[in-house]
């Protein structure tokens, strides 16, 4: 996910209309995941 927005030429992506759906713990993966491949 955040690779794609990467190669898209973008310098910010949101997870807000998402994570509403997702449990807690998934939730933390997916944001902590999207963090590490942004850095």
């Amino acid at each position: 996910m955040a690779q794609a927005a990467l190669a898209a030429g973008v310098n910010r992506i949101s997870l807000a209309d998402t994570v509403g759906v997702w449990e807690p713990p998934i939730c933390q993966k997916w944001v902590a995941r999207a963090v590490q491949e942004l850095r």
